[in-house]
């Protein structure tokens, strides 16, 4: 938040006056849920509104960019996107505002994040270096589109639970991931038996997550591996225990109840 308003402030290039912010994280931090770049694009918008700022969209989404590639997706205020490029192309896909994208955010999630992350840029790096030719479309891309038409054909809540099975092995970050965190692979292998459901990754990693059709589904599932946790059937891992967190894409982190 304060490289976000000093980025900011070097772009006004004049006298600003001191800001503070007072921050409450709610999201797990070093997570892969991109709880960083949300502050950031929320700090951007509020050092703007005290400054006085007329400042256009376009022109905060490259600042945001430059704090970060998931950025300028928070500050797009899209309920679902497809971001592409190096996270600064945002094409919202069900509208913008709160309103937008509601079926989807009905949708139940649980999410199992685990310590011993491994740094994005290290994941990303290894991703690179195994691709023959840089830059070139991964195992995502078919799936991707197959989702976004789906995705705005109108239905996002059965679009995103009937593809579920397909978008497990769609990260193109996985096997990097995996590589660099040898537990994710684990921790996998034990939700997927436990759970009988597809289990995806979030971003670079390490939270691991699973899609339900509520989130009173996916708190009864967060109630079931509690057990299991508590024996160390699952979660057993050299870096320290598993949290889970049972919430929805309309509440994200704040309201979920965790173990």
């Amino acid at each position: 938040m304060l490289r976000a308003a000093a980025t900011l402030r070097a772009w006004a290039d004049r006298p600003l006056r001191p800001l503070g912010f007072t921050l409450r994280k709610r999201i797990p931090v070093a997570a892969g849920l991109g709880g960083g770049s949300s502050d950031a694009a929320a700090a951007l918008r509020l050092a703007a509104a005290a400054w006085g700022m007329a400042i256009d969209e376009p022109r905060l989404a490259r600042l945001g960019a430059a704090l970060g590639s998931d950025v300028p997706f928070f500050l797009a205020d899209c309920a679902l996107a497809l971001v592409e490029g190096r996270g600064d192309r945002v094409r919202c896909l069900a509208g913008r505002g709160a309103a937008a994208g509601a079926p989807a955010r009905s949708l139940g999630l649980l999410l199992a994040c685990s310590p011993g992350k491994s740094s994005t840029a290290a994941v990303f790096a290894g991703l690179a270096a195994a691709r023959a030719v840089p830059d070139a479309p991964g195992a995502a891309s078919p799936i991707t589109d197959r989702l976004v038409a789906r995705l705005e054909g109108g239905d996002p809540h059965r679009a995103l639970l009937g593809l579920a099975p397909e978008l497990r092995d769609a990260n193109d970050l996985w096997p990097t991931a995996a590589r660099l965190m040898p537990h994710l692979p684990r921790l996998r292998g034990a939700l997927e038996r436990a759970l009988g459901l597809p289990v995806l990754l979030s971003g670079a990693g390490p939270t691991l997550f699973v899609l339900y059709p509520s989130p009173t589904a996916a708190e009864e599932a967060r109630r079931v591996l509690r057990g299991r946790v508590a024996e160390g059937t699952v979660g057993a891992l050299p870096h320290g225990p598993v949290r889970l967190i049972a919430t929805s894409l309309e509440h994200a982190i704040a309201p979920g109840r965790t173990a």
